[in-house]
């Protein structure tokens, strides 16, 4: 029955407590327990994604820290260029920061 639940958060892209409890009235324990069985994916502190998700995994890491920093997050420097694909590799690891 809990698992009729997830449906409704595939629509939600990535989402956190607040909004599966508001859109499926999904408890934190559920998410809690979906996440660690693999029937959800945790992205990123307090934020999960349904496993069939629409969201390109090339983009994942950008939409999560979008969904963390808010919609006015933004990306700069090397990680720019090439998310927009105007170089073809990074040469360090790519971060997100936030400035405040």
């Amino acid at each position: 029955m809990g698992e009729d639940r997830l449906l409704p958060l595939k629509s939600l892209a990535i989402f956190n407590a607040e909004q599966a409890y508001e859109k499926a009235s999904v408890s934190r324990h559920s998410l809690s327990r979906w996440a660690s069985s693999g029937k959800l994916y945790r992205v990123g502190r307090g934020l999960y994604m349904h496993p069939d998700c629409p969201i390109d995994p090339a983009e994942l890491d950008f939409a999560v820290a979008c969904k963390h920093f808010g919609e006015q997050a933004g990306i700069a420097g090397a990680s720019a260029l090439f998310h927009y694909g105007l170089i073809t590799q990074v040469t360090f690891p790519p971060k997100v920061s936030s400035f405040a």
